[in-house]
């Protein structure tokens, strides 16, 4: 065979080769195509989903490289939240401690008050005045103070500390209640409770009281000051020398819980106080000088209105433990 034959059959192979090679190629690539093609519309929609959530995560944490450790990434964004946490913390923690402690001081005395026995000794506390009648004035800072206001302030304060001890407790009035209209004065424009009517009033439940607590201010002149007690003179009638002992409990009591340094000459005064002639051991107390500066500074603050109502609570108890 001669060389141009030769050379002419290789030729005529390496084109047949590659004509095969051709057609296996483009065989392979519609057979692939035709075996994925209902994929498709899945990787589609993977690299379109998937797209957003990394470029939503980018932005939060350029450090991190992988979708695996952004991911956390996008549910760590909600960090912000704990600022708000912190800030709640100290609300959470210093609004119960004001909220529970009120309701415990004020609510306490009436949650007892139903399981006291009926059978325990009850007190009368009669704020002096009230309503239409103010009682004795006092100024301070150009502010005028009624008695008849800090004559209730005491009387509630005192029946919160004897239901707490257990007592029964009635009042004359209340401040808002008024008894009765055969125990009342009346005239055109104003009602009065005045004292001939509360020692009626009293009387009429003597049979339920152990003994009473008439709370009022005094007045005179600017130099004078200090708490007082006073019973029923013995020339009236209705008057009782329990009087005697229920004072001088009061006053020892009284007067160890303010810490009086300067203590009055007597521990008792008699007079002849209408509200007292009962026959019932009572005891009209005077709180302070509504004239006095410096006792109407104490008369008008809430705790040392408190502390006066504490020691006349154990006042009582000390004589109703005789």
């Amino acid at each position: 065979m001669s060389k141009n034959a030769m050379s002419w059959i290789i030729v005529m192979l390496l084109v047949l080769i590659i004509i095969l090679l051709s057609v296996c190629i483009y065989l392979d690539i519609e057979f692939t195509s035709a075996f994925t093609s209902s994929d498709a519309p899945n990787t589609t929609e993977d690299s379109t989903t998937t797209q957003p959530i990394i470029n939503t995560i980018n932005p939060i944490d350029t450090t991190q490289t992988t979708t695996t450790t952004k991911r956390p990434a996008q549910s760590s964004a909600p960090i912000v939240i704990q600022p708000p946490n912190t800030a709640i913390t100290p609300i959470t923690s210093t609004v119960p401690v004001t909220t529970t402690k009120t309701p415990i001081t004020t609510q306490t005395p009436q949650t007892t008050k139903p399981v006291i026995s009926p059978d325990a000794p009850t007190i009368c506390i009669d704020p002096g005045h009230g309503f239409s009648d103010p009682g004795a004035l006092g100024s301070l800072n150009g502010i005028t103070y009624n008695e008849k206001d800090i004559n209730l302030a005491i009387a509630l304060k005192l029946k919160e500390e004897l239901l707490s001890l257990g007592y029964n407790v009635i009042m004359t009035h209340d401040g808002v209640n008024l008894p009765a209209d055969k125990y009342l004065t009346k005239t055109k424009e104003d009602t009065y409770f005045y004292v001939n009517q509360r020692n009626q009033w009293i009387k009429d439940r003597k049979s339920e009281i152990d003994l009473v607590i008439s709370i009022h201010c005094d007045s005179a002149d600017p130099s004078v000051s200090g708490t007082r007690f006073y019973i029923l003179s013995t020339k009236m009638t209705g008057y009782t020398a329990k009087s005697v002992t229920l004072a001088e409990k009061l006053f020892d009591a009284t007067h160890l819980a303010l810490g009086t340094t300067s203590l009055p000459a007597n521990k008792y005064n008699t007079q002849e106080l209408a509200v007292l002639k009962t026959g019932i051991p009572s005891v009209l107390l005077e709180a302070a000088f509504l004239s006095s500066k410096s006792d109407l500074t104490k008369l008008i603050d809430p705790a040392w209105q408190a502390t006066l109502a504490q020691g006349l609570a154990q006042g009582i108890k000390n004589y109703l433990a005789k």
